[in-house]
C-alpha cells in the first residue's frame, strides 16, 4: 500500500499577473505570482492585502443587497398578487344591447342640438362681424384684468 501523498503547491503562471483579478482569490494568486519572481516593497504588499480586504467586504455588501433584492421583490410579487382579483365579466352585458345604443345616439343628438341653436342665437344676435369684435373686446379685456392684477404700484410717498 502506498503511503498518502502530499498535494503540491499551486503553480502560479505569469499570465494571472497580466490578467484583471475579478475577485479576491485572483488578487491572491497574483500576489504570490508577483512575489515569486521579484521582491515587493512592504507598501505594496500592504496594498495587495488591502485590495484583498475590499474585494472581500465588497463581495459581502453585494450578497447582502442580493438577498434584500430578492426579499423585496418576493413581497413586491405577494403584494401585487392581493390586489390582482380579476373581475367577473357578465356575458349578457360583454356585447353591446340596443337600448343602450339608442339612448347614447340620442343623447347625442340632443347635444348636438344644444349646440346649434347657441350658435343660432349667437349669430342672431351679434352677426359675423359683431361677433368677432365682440370675442376680440372680451380677449382683449381680459388680457388688460390679468395685466391689471399682476402689476403692482409702488410709491415712496405713500
Amino acid at each position: 500500500m502506498k503511503p498518502p501523498q502530499t498535494p503540491r503547491k499551486r503553480q502560479y503562471s505569469s499570465s494571472s499577473i497580466l490578467t484583471t483579478p475579478q475577485n479576491k482569490r485572483q488578487l491572491i494568486e497574483a500576489q504570490t505570482a508577483l512575489l515569486k519572481e521579484e521582491n515587493l516593497t512592504r507598501s505594496v504588499r500592504v496594498l495587495f492585502n488591502k485590495t484583498a480586504k475590499a474585494f472581500g467586504q465588497l463581495h459581502v455588501e453585494k450578497a447582502q443587497n442580493l438577498q434584500q433584492l430578492s426579499h423585496h421583490s418576493a413581497k413586491l410579487e405577494e403584494l401585487n398578487a392581493k390586489h390582482k382579483k380579476k373581475a367577473v365579466v357578465d356575458s349578457n352585458e360583454q356585447f353591446i344591447n340596443i337600448e343602450t345604443l339608442k339612448a347614447t345616439q340620442q343623447a347625442l343628438q340632443a347635444k348636438q342640438a344644444t349646440n346649434e341653436e347657441r350658435q343660432q342665437r349667437l349669430q342672431a344676435r351679434y352677426g359675423d362681424r359683431d361677433q368677432e369684435l365682440a370675442l376680440r373686446r372680451a380677449a382683449e379685456q381680459a388680457k388688460q384684468l390679468q395685466i391689471d392684477g399682476m402689476s403692482f404700484v409702488f410709491s415712496q410717498f405713500e
